[in-house]
């Protein structure tokens, strides 16, 4: 197994061990959201309309987190249509992610290898990982995908963000593929 799997697996391994914890500033109202974030069992989608592929896209800084995050807020439509800053999660519902795309571009150089994160911001210059990869960039851009077989439970009021972990490049970007299912 090459060098770069095997840091994914453990990288992404890590992250789900992770997700059961809960993170909060106890006695701050200023704190950020609660983080429930958990590895999910048969949840799945009960209707069509409850699968969402969110994105960053019209480039919302993350509010908070490391230098360079942007916010995963714009929902794309089954119309082909952007909502622009509407990603939320409905009351008494969970999203659940089960697809990551990371996109880089315009940063680093070709043959470089660039951490991105999928995460939560609690604070500046800091954003729990719920997924992180390795991307190798190519001449101006790269990517990579990232499947989770069991998805990641997000909760009602939680902020997803993007970022270049080593901030070499400002231009990280994401689209997340879930879905919508009741809160269990």
């Amino acid at each position: 197994m090459n060098f770069y799997r095997m840091t994914l697996i453990l990288t992404v391994a890590t992250s789900l061990l992770l997700c059961g914890t809960t993170f909060a500033k106890p006695g701050n109202d200023d704190a950020p959201p609660t983080v429930d974030v958990n590895i999910t069992n048969h949840l799945g989608p009960q209707v069509q309309s409850n699968l969402v592929t969110i994105r960053t896209g019209n480039g919302s800084d993350c509010p908070g987190g490391f230098g360079g995050a942007r916010e995963i807020n714009d929902v794309s439509l089954p119309d082909g249509t952007i909502d622009y800053d509407a990603f939320t999660v409905p009351t008494g519902h969970v999203f659940v992610i089960t697809d990551v795309q990371f996109r880089l571009s315009l940063g680093g150089h070709p043959g470089e290898n660039i951490m991105v994160r999928l995460g939560v911001p609690c604070g500046a210059g800091c954003m729990i990982p719920l997924v992180d990869a390795t991307v190798l960039l190519l001449p101006d851009q790269g990517g990579t995908h990232v499947s989770l077989r069991h998805g990641l439970r997000v909760n009602p009021g939680v902020t997803l963000c993007v970022a270049d972990v080593n901030q070499a490049s400002p231009n990280a970007f994401a689209t997340v593929h879930g879905y919508f299912a009741p809160n269990q």
